[in-house]
């Protein structure tokens, strides 16, 4: 069911990100496709937007895109159990919007909360699937991708890394295993940590990966990278609480 709702997500949102253009600055392209920070605001709550998580947020929309492209070109989105699907997917929406405004201001979520959380279910934080921490540079053409490459693979300087990180708006990302195109997965899980790979060429342009750490399926996840997600849970936990 998880997975059903997931897909609907993409169908809902990532169609409606082109039938709705705005002006305002646009924070990540892919061929057609735009996330601009009008849209983010939309989708991401005000207690949410914190520096990492936006950059999370943008890295994660990306993704999304490409895989919704691949796939529409499977034909997926006329799938007849999709669509009967859709009404069942926008009530759940406006549920959540309703305990979104309704009762957060009623609930207030302490450090201590979320600790005492953390260390009391240790073992549902144990990565699920490997993982990398990663530096991902997607570009159009072959000659962009092979300059990226010289540079990451030369680092001079860290001066002339950040200049490169800055003019294609990197920042580190942490991805696992399945959640990549096939290509950029086989090539980053089959390699390791200090490796440049690239350019992979896939249907929406170049990419030129560099991994910068390893995680393997079973270790513990940080508290930091799980920090939202237990404040999701207990806010979820009290909202049930107060309607009881």
């Amino acid at each position: 069911m998880k997975t059903v709702l997931y897909v609907l997500f993409l169908f809902f949102f990532l169609s409606c990100s082109i039938k709705e253009p705005d002006e305002s600055m646009v924070l990540a392209r892919v061929g057609d496709r735009v996330l601009t920070a009008a849209k983010l605001e939309t989708l991401l709550a005000p207690e949410f937007r914190t520096e990492e998580r936006v950059r999370g947020f943008i890295h994660e929309w990306v993704d999304d895109v490409v895989l919704f492209l691949a796939a529409v070109r499977g034909g997926y989105h006329n799938d007849e159990n999709l669509l009967k699907q859709k009404d069942d997917y926008f009530k759940k929406i406006v549920v959540s919007a309703y305990l979104q405004s309704e009762t957060i201001p009623q609930i207030e979520i302490t450090k201590s909360d979320i600790l005492e959380y953390y260390d009391a279910h240790s073992k549902s934080f144990l990565r699920k699937k490997d993982e990398a921490l990663v530096y991902h540079f997607s570009v159009n053409d072959i000659g962009r991708a092979r300059s990226i490459r010289a540079k990451l693979k030369r680092k001079k300087s860290g001066d002339e890394l950040k200049k490169l990180f800055e003019e294609y708006g990197v920042d580190s990302r942490l991805v696992s295993r399945g959640s990549l195109v096939r290509k950029l997965n086989s090539a980053i899980f089959n390699g390791s940590a200090g490796d440049v790979i690239g350019p992979v060429q896939t249907d929406v342009g170049y990419h030129v990966v560099e991994i910068i750490k390893k995680h393997k399926r079973g270790s513990a996840v940080g508290l930091e990278k799980v920090h939202d997600e237990i404040y999701q849970r207990l806010i979820k936990k009290h909202q049930v609480r107060l309607y009881s």
